[in-house]
């Protein structure tokens, strides 16, 4: 088994006391296609800044290429 390319594990993002993300898990492989659908407001755009390391999880972690 290949090291997944983006690995998540139980992600969340709160702020001022609201869950705007909870528990995302998921595991990409090269080759995999991905996307990311929800109304306005789901907490798509800050499960992205998670996943790109641009905003620090409230709990969870992110892996790229195997490394934190």
């Amino acid at each position: 088994m290949t090291t997944p390319l983006l690995d998540a594990c139980d992600l969340g993002a709160i702020a001022n006391g609201r869950h705007l993300v909870h528990a995302v898990s998921l595991s990409v492989t090269s080759g995999d296609r991905l996307a990311i659908i929800g109304p306005n407001g789901a907490g798509k755009t800050t499960l992205l800044r998670m996943l790109s390391g641009m905003l620090r999880p409230s709990f969870g972690e992110v892996k790229l290429g195997g490394r934190r």
